[in-house]
């Protein structure tokens, strides 16, 4: 259909026929219907909602901000490495946390963002984030044994590494639940 705008036409059928199936990553199907008084004039006007190749509806997390998480993962990462050469600076901000807890957290988190931050399959996704997370934490304590204070610890590494497994299995789990409940959703 044209979008082109005729004389008879309110603004909300407008707008239905301005969001056409040929917009990449949108199909006119799926989305509930909403009937909306005019003067008298019932108008249906079809709210759109992406999909995925497979019909299934993607997380309204908008991908302008995810693109941005990874970049943020790095910044943190960088400060993390900065911020733990300084001698006696995370005794001093955590002094009664144990090492293995704090590098679970940091390095949980880093995860949680690197996931979040892509668009690929959920197997895929974790393969890549637990992947990324061991080769930063060999880097950290492969840095730390620069450092005449710092030891390079193996049971570090691990705690990242489990840290990353956990976070992606959980954010898996949490991703598979709101699809599960997206798809009970009633289709108009």
């Amino acid at each position: 259909m044209n979008a082109a705008r005729s004389p008879c036409m309110t603004h909300s059928e407008h707008l239905s026929l301005s969001q056409t199936s040929s917009e990449p990553g949108r199909r006119r199907q799926g989305g509930p219907t909403h009937l909306t008084g005019n003067g008298g004039l019932q108008v249906r006007t079809v709210i759109m909602y992406p999909l995925t190749s497979h019909g299934t509806r993607v997380l309204s997390f908008r991908s302008r901000w995810r693109r941005y998480l990874p970049l943020f993962a790095l910044l943190m990462y960088l400060a993390m490495i900065v911020l733990g050469s300084i001698r006696g600076m995370a005794q001093q901000v955590f002094h009664d946390t144990n090492d293995k807890v704090l590098h679970a957290l940091a390095y949980g988190t880093l995860a949680a963002l690197l996931f979040l931050g892509q668009s690929k399959p959920v197997f895929r996704r974790s393969v890549i984030v637990v992947l990324v997370i061991a080769l930063l934490g060999a880097l950290d304590e492969l840095i730390q044994r620069n450092f005449p204070y710092r030891s390079p610890d193996p049971m570090d590494w691990l705690a990242d590494v489990s840290a990353a497994i956990a976070v992606c299995a959980i954010l898996a789990a949490v991703r598979a639940v709101w699809y599960a409940r997206q798809r009970k959703l009633p289709r108009s």
